[in-house]
């Protein structure tokens, strides 16, 4: 009864200029054939363009947000050959590993510094820049909603679906160094603050419209944040942003609400589906490491909770918080077992772990 998702995440754009996020990073870069424009989305004076000298046009031209490798690939092929390589945010700086270059190889000049590198196949250009912040600890947890269309990131935003928005701006958000900072109500942290009332409230029915008008006000290019809206579309005030604040808790927060709505922690135990919104109605949501270090999947559809996989770390009572409609569920220690079914009351079942063991839940029964 093990529950996995497939499904790899990698959000891309065939648009020349489109804003991709670095994962790991508070950098975005603006990808073209022959140009990448590097800022920081903490520090707006810090920017670097790295000029390369791409025989063009450029056929296929693909920038993509590997969210497993956490990685920018940019490929396609150019009026002399093949052109593939990766960006990524290191302690030490930003790295360009060119794996696959035209015959002869490329020059790319660093125009702030006015420095030009001779570049062969295989070989890397890192952009030596101090570190910011910590490099967070990603998570190896998955989120899936049901969605498995291509993630043409121009066709995402058409669609505005959030089942397979969702599961996107999770795994970014878990990508991205958190920012302390004071959160004001200006700009797209109004909308923001919105969210996080109707799930502090349990309002439903308010909780997609509101993260909806988030999406499509607050992010350009590949899920990149901004306090501003980008597309003077008439939702937001002007309000006077200081340069100085960040638009990156767009995702991290936002991050933190959406997971929220799939699985919560509390004290002595978790909750599972607190109050899933009707336009989610399947879903797995995969190797969850809590704070005591329990590892647990579990998998949902037609509304309802259908199979829990729960890792234990160590010996101790938890408490399960299930769907309020639940009134019993087998309970298995191996796959191979009968079980025992288990009472729920009032959505509420207590669990006695024991190190290292694996607990199967299913058969939920309203």
């Amino acid at each position: 009864m093990k529950i996995t998702i497939a499904e790899r995440l990698h959000p891309f754009s065939h648009l020349p200029g489109v804003f991709c996020l670095l994962p790991k990073s508070e950098w975005q870069v603006e990808v073209f054939p022959a140009l990448l424009r590097f800022s920081s989305l903490a520090d707006a004076s810090k920017q670097m363009d790295v000029k390369l000298s791409i025989p063009g046009p450029m056929q296929g031209f693909t920038a993509e947000v590997d969210l497993e490798r956490g990685v920018v690939l940019v490929f396609g092929m150019t009026a002399q050959g093949y052109l593939r390589y990766q960006i990524h945010r290191q302690p030490d700086g930003i790295s360009i590993a060119f794996e696959k270059l035209p015959k002869g190889g490329i020059v790319c000049a660093c125009v702030q510094k006015s420095i030009h590198y001779e570049i062969k196949e295989k070989q890397t250009l890192l952009l030596p820049i101090p570190e910011e912040h910590l490099l967070p600890r990603v998570p190896e947890e998955r989120l899936s909603l049901g969605m498995h269309k291509a993630q043409d990131w121009d066709l995402i935003c058409r669609r505005q679906d959030l089942k397979e928005i969702f599961p996107l701006w999770l795994r970014l958000g878990q990508m991205t160094p958190h920012i302390s900072q004071e959160i004001p109500s200006i700009g797209t942290f109004r909308l923001l603050a919105a969210c996080q009332e109707a799930v502090a409230n349990k309002e439903t029915l308010r909780i997609c419209p509101l993260f909806e008008q988030l999406f499509q006000t607050a992010f350009a290019g590949i899920c990149v944040p901004h306090l501003t809206d980008e597309k003077h579309q008439g939702i937001l005030p002007d309000d006077n942003i200081p340069s100085t604040l960040s638009a990156l808790p767009i995702l991290t927060l936002g991050g933190k609400l959406i997971r929220s709505l799939f699985f919560q922690e509390m004290e002595g135990g978790w909750k599972i589906l607190p109050f899933l919104p009707s336009e989610f109605a399947a879903g797995r949501f995969v190797d969850i490491v809590t704070e005591k270090g329990e590892k647990i999947s579990f998998e949902w559809a037609k509304h309802r909770l259908n199979k829990v996989v729960l890792h234990a770390a160590a010996e101790r009572s938890v408490v399960l918080e299930l769907p309020k409609q639940t009134r019993s569920l087998r309970l298995r220690t191996a796959r191979t077992q009968k079980g025992k079914v288990v009472t729920v009351n009032d959505g509420y079942v207590g669990l006695a772990l024991k190190a290292n063991q694996i607990l199967f839940l299913d058969r939920f029964e309203r």
